[in-house]
């Protein structure tokens, strides 16, 4: 594999993640020092310390394939075990002396990502879904303001990915789910019956987009409060 051009690798990828456990693959490559010359985003995991309280499995790599084997007992969508695999990829440039926390790894993800994607040429719908997942994975279930809520609910839409797909995920990493991710497939099916069509006739353009995002959150709130 270290000297097989990159369709050759994404191919190998692509059976691997489709496995009902991934994590073996890269086991292997990295029992066989191989991991760093074809997987480097992966590999840069190994070492990368997290605070025991939070993660009792181990280093950034160990995590990452402890969630990836968890991912895929739940889901054999490749684009969802993908974000798996790549939400953390941040983590593996944090700084030594950081360690062993990881602040600012959703940013440094995506560049991660970027950097992956110019050497494999990785799919678009696997990019962009896990391209949110980095950017999203560690405010999801943390959020209290319902605009916020709002803007993820239809953020998950449009990254390519189902409310299920993202929760299968974000549990994996957290352990639970709040309300609002447990719900949200009802919630965002209840503020979609509103619609920009549904604004007074007087609002124009950026105005309508205005109306419609409040209406959202009014529909949201409502909810919200029904549950408590």
């Amino acid at each position: 594999l270290q000297h097989e051009p990159s369709e050759r690798l994404m191919g190998e990828l692509r059976r691997a993640l489709m496995t009902s456990r991934p994590s073996v693959f890269f086991g292997v490559l990295r029992a066989a020092d191989l991991l760093t010359v074809t997987f480097p985003e992966v590999a840069a995991l190994i070492g990368q310390t997290q605070p025991k309280e939070f993660h009792p499995e181990g280093d950034a790599y160990a995590h990452t394939m402890a969630m990836l084997d968890a991912v895929a007992e739940r889901s054999d969508n490749i684009v969802v075990r993908f974000a798996a695999l790549s939400h953390d990829l941040g983590k593996g440039r944090t700084p030594q002396e950081m360690l062993p926390h990881h602040y600012g790894h959703e940013v440094t993800g995506t560049e991660v990502l970027a950097t992956w994607n110019r050497r494999m040429t990785l799919p678009h719908e696997w990019r962009k879904a896990a391209a949110f997942v980095i950017r999203q994975h560690m405010r999801a279930p943390r959020l209290t303001h319902p605009g916020k809520i709002v803007d993820l609910l239809f953020g998950i839409e449009s990254s390519g990915l189902s409310i299920a797909d993202f929760n299968i995920v974000i549990r994996a990493d957290h352990g639970s789910l709040p309300c609002y991710l447990q719900d949200g497939a009802a919630y965002l099916a209840a503020m979609r019956v509103v619609t920009g069509r549904d604004a007074p006739p007087a609002l124009r353009g950026a105005e309508i987009g205005a109306w419609l995002r409040t209406a959202h959150i009014r529909i949201l709130k409502k909810l919200l409060l029904e549950k408590e």
